[in-house]
């Protein structure tokens, strides 16, 4: 069976976001745990774009929610508190968790791989990923699978960026463990070469897309043919290319195989 992917080609994200949490609004319950990405200091499309945050908020202002994410780990002395997607949250009187500074666990998956994370995304019955669509210079892509790196201890993360540890297989494996239930993508604009510009990510005002839908997998699958179009260049040359699309289809998370429905 195929995955659903809604996708909208704008840049409308107050409409988009909207009309999908209303799709969703009978699935989403509980505790719900918004996992933005806000890797550094760096604006969009580094990190979260704060309308769509903000849209999120205003949508389930009525519900128990908490927004959370860790900085990269060379950014010691970086305060989520002076960021603008914090500054959201406090004016919808949300909080806002480092997952650093959260209770941490080590588990092992059945393949013996071992992770220690927060434990904050294990005990909320909702996960809403925010993640923008951007190359990586060490796993190629960072979207919807990718964005579950910020639970990760800080060793797990210097580990895998120093290729100590699989970076690939920790991600794959990492969505074992804390898949989102819902994922909106921002491809609005993008980051080539890099995934942050201090690391020499160039800005681009394509692909121009708004993705969404419960299967990360699936999802970015069709992220990166929009990203293709823009890095024609970009090696790899076809998403099954990246050792964590394909580990992540080899356990189970997600399909190849979509379906898209414009909205």
């Amino acid at each position: 069976m195929k995955s659903q992917i809604f996708y909208s080609h704008s840049s409308n994200r107050i409409a988009f976001v909207e009309k999908i949490l209303t799709h969703f609004k009978e699935k989403i319950v509980g505790k719900i745990l918004i996992k933005v990405n806000l890797v550094s200091h760096e604006p969009y499309p580094t990190t979260t774009h704060p309308e769509m945050l903000e849209t999120v908020l205003n949508a389930l202002k009525d519900r128990d929610l908490t927004v959370g994410d860790a900085p990269a780990v060379d950014l010691r002395k970086m305060d989520v508190n002076q960021s603008n997607l914090y500054k959201i949250c406090e004016k919808f009187d949300v909080p806002f968790i480092n997952f650093y500074n959260q209770e941490m666990k080590t588990v092992k998956s059945p393949r013996n791989y071992e992770l220690t994370l927060s434990t904050f995304p294990f005990n909320v019955d909702y996960i809403i990923s925010l993640p923008v669509l951007k190359i990586h210079m060490q796993c190629f892509m960072t979207g919807a699978l990718k964005n579950a790196f910020g639970y990760l201890a800080k060793r797990d993360r210097i580990l895998m960026h120093i290729n100590k540890k699989d970076i690939h297989q920790g991600i794959a494996e990492l969505n074992t463990l804390v898949k989102p239930n819902l994922t909106i993508i921002d491809a609005i604009e993008t980051l080539i070469d890099a995934q942050e510009i201090r690391h020499g990510g160039v800005k681009h005002d394509n692909p121009g897309y708004l993705l969404a839908g419960e299967d990360p997998l699936a999802l970015d699958m069709y992220a990166f043919s929009l990203i293709k179009k823009i890095a024609t260049n970009w090696q790899p040359n076809s998403p099954q290319e990246i050792p964590y699309i394909h580990y992540a289809a080899s356990l189970g998370i997600g399909n190849y195989d979509y379906q898209l429905q414009e909205i």
